[in-house]
């Protein structure tokens, strides 16, 4: 290979590895706030941010969705930690968090989805397919980085 490519390579995996700690530290804050500020006036535009907004309804008739929420936004950022510090298991920590956020939007949506249908009111499908968008796209944003830094190949 010559030294373009690996310079190449390199700089690609440099910007999968900072956009993928941006889109954790996303992750993290937009989390802690969403607990912190719930039922507060003026903060209802956080919903709309939250990667698991669609799925923390039904956690919500067990449990408080921030005992299951707050964690995995923490187990996340801890993964990448791992991975910086070349420990390899911390790439699987990542995974992991990011099939459940992706599973807990695509189970719920449909779920959620057909019940707004049936009422056929337009604005509740909209809003609950705007909720579930975040959930969708982010764990993919941040499997897409994490396979662009490529931590298995250092």
């Amino acid at each position: 290979m010559t030294e373009y490519a690996i310079r190449q390579m390199e700089k690609k995996s440099n910007r999968g590895k900072l956009i993928t700690l941006i889109l954790l530290l996303y992750c993290l804050a937009v989390t802690l706030l969403y607990f912190l500020c719930e039922g507060k006036e003026g903060m209802g535009w956080l919903i709309w941010l939250a990667p698991f907004t669609i799925a923390s309804v039904p956690i919500s008739y067990y449990l408080n969705p921030a005992f299951v929420f707050i964690p995995l936004a923490v187990l996340a950022m801890s993964g990448w930690l791992l991975l910086h510090k070349k420990i390899l298991f911390g790439r699987e920590i990542i995974i992991g968090c990011m099939i459940v956020y992706l599973a807990g939007s695509l189970f719920f949506t449909p779920f959620y989805l057909l019940l707004a249908s049936a009422s056929w009111q337009a604005e509740i499908v909209k809003s609950v397919f705007g909720l579930s968008i975040c959930g969708i796209i982010y764990p993919i944003l941040v499997l897409i980085f994490l396979h662009w830094w490529n931590p298995r190949n250092k």
